[in-house]
């Protein structure tokens, strides 16, 4: 499989090329429900379904997961109520595959610091979290923000407008706003684009046609939330 790319639509499919003949029982059905041919998920595992020679790695983590992933929507869907219409909802920038408890444990949080450490039920996480607020792990505070400024500039018309503001949104509020501004900034700079992240950027973009500007231009985030 070297020097190849592929997008494994299917488990059996994706098995098949690595040579595996023992599958897991719940392999297939992981997944098949992580990835989608009509909404690919290109993060920490799902990205390795692009290069074919890191394949073997995506079936030893998925076998290995121990309770099922899916989609996390960056910006919850339920600030704005857009679901997953086709576009702001399918946004591949925003979307990042997470374990199904962490998920449900952040809901529509907005992001914020402190709070207790969030003890999943398959094991310790780095995140905390509080009635008020979801503080992710430090490696992905500024993909985050990142993602929370690009989703306000991108999706910004008369129908709905993503406004980011400086306080706590209780997860009740249904309108398309989400915080903290202030703690996102911090995020932002205290965790700068990595190469992981740089990369991604570039395969959206192959896919989507479209970038985060964030990304490659940092500085851009102090000319608009000054």
């Amino acid at each position: 499989m070297t020097g190849k790319t592929a997008c494994f639509t299917t488990a059996s499919k994706l098995a098949s090329d690595l040579g595996q003949k023992n599958m897991p029982s719940n392999f297939e059905r992981r997944i098949n429900k992580f990835v989608k041919p009509d909404l690919l998920i290109i993060d920490e595992v799902g990205y390795l379904s692009f290069d074919c020679q890191a394949a073997d790695l995506l079936f030893e983590v998925i076998s290995r997961m121990p309770s099922e992933w899916n989609r996390k929507h960056v910006w919850a869907k339920s600030k704005g109520q857009f679901g997953t219409n086709r576009g702001l909802g399918t946004d591949i920038h925003q979307l990042r595959p997470t374990d199904v408890s962490v998920n449900g444990k952040r809901g529509s949080l907005s992001f914020g610091e402190g709070g207790k450490i969030y003890n999943d039920p398959d094991g310790p996480t780095t995140n905390r979290v509080s009635s008020k607020n979801w503080e992710p792990r430090d490696e992905v505070k500024g993909d985050v923000a990142r993602i929370i400024f690009y989703m306000a500039v991108r999706y910004e018309s008369a129908k709905l407008d993503l406004t980011i503001v400086d306080r706590l949104v209780p997860q009740s509020v249904k309108s398309p706003i989400i915080g903290k501004l202030s703690i996102l900034k911090k995020w932002h700079k205290m965790d700068p684009p990595s190469h992981f992240e740089k990369r991604r950027n570039n395969r959206i973009h192959e896919i989507q046609g479209n970038r985060n500007p964030f990304v490659d231009h940092p500085e851009w985030v102090e000319d608009i939330w000054y």
